[in-house]
């Protein structure tokens, strides 16, 4: 398959994964009489699930914002001119949802060969070291699945000497599981603020959220950071101001207060994700 198609259809298909208009009223739907879930249920026995299920996907990072901003924009069009409810745009995202395991059909499939070390953090003597590990007779004749383990061992042997990188992965893990709880759990706080639940601005705000990541994400490419240098102290301050955000919206009883620091929050996360990729 020729790589535009290739990309096109990766594309597609991350764009479409996204298109959840249904997203960011859930809540709401799911604690309407429609649903008669109470809060504590929500929190204990169905957003957990939702919260680890984010480990199974890895799609195009610019694709999926694309498909959350139309899709956002969409379901708060929808419900601001009271030209649906919530049980229509979770259809229309069961329905996405369809379509989009179809777009998987035809992406290409992944070719079973021996996958080539390239890392530039290596010394010459390093690689050569694991040029023998990788190309050695014995393990020629090993399983595909064992061949990926013993490789992926001698990488991760190379990659625990680089501390940078391992400062940058402990930081991704931890702010990735920290945004995902605050993502999943941030409707139910803003649901408490809400005085009419049939006039809510979820949309508005996560379409906001994502346009500004996605702007962030281009931005933070154009700037000459030192990031070896600078890079601890500038992980410390914005850790600091997520905190301190989050405390804010812990206390403050004012909707409009929660939702700017979610703005707020969720882009940070997407400035230093891309800086950290």
């Amino acid at each position: 398959m020729d790589w535009r198609t290739t990309t096109a259809v990766l594309c597609l298909y991350g764009a479409v994964k996204e298109f959840r208009p249904a997203t960011p009223f859930l809540t709401p739907f799911l604690a309407s009489p429609e649903k008669n879930l109470t809060l504590d249920e929500l929190y204990s026995q169905v957003y957990p699930y939702w919260t680890y299920s984010y480990m199974m996907a890895l799609i195009p990072i610019s694709a999926a914002l694309f498909g959350k901003l139309v899709a956002f924009g969409l379901g708060q069009t929808l419900i601001s001119t009271h030209a649906s409810n919530y049980l229509v745009l979770n259809q229309i995202s069961l329905g996405a949802v369809c379509l989009v395991t179809v777009i998987a059909v035809f992406l290409p499939r992944v070719k079973s060969e021996k996958a080539k070390v390239s890392m530039r953090a290596l010394s010459i003597e390093e690689q050569q070291n694991l040029e023998l590990v990788t190309s050695s007779p014995k393990e020629k004749q090993l399983s595909y699945t064992q061949e990926y383990l013993k490789r992926s061992l001698e990488e991760l042997k190379t990659c625990s000497k680089n501390h940078e990188l391992l400062k940058w992965s402990l930081w991704w893990a931890l702010a990735s599981c920290g945004v995902y709880q605050v993502q999943n759990y941030t409707q139910s706080l803003w649901k408490e603020m809400q005085t009419d639940p049939d006039d809510v601005a979820n949309g508005v705000v996560e379409f906001v959220n994502t346009a500004l990541g996605a702007f962030l994400s281009l931005f933070i490419h154009h700037l000459s950071i030192n990031w070896t240098r600078h890079g601890q102290m500038i992980l410390f301050v914005t850790s600091a101001i997520v905190a301190g955000l989050l405390y804010v919206c812990s206390q403050t009883q004012t909707v409009m207060v929660a939702y700017v620091a979610y703005v707020v929050i969720a882009s940070i996360y997407h400035m230093l994700i891309t800086a950290a990729s």
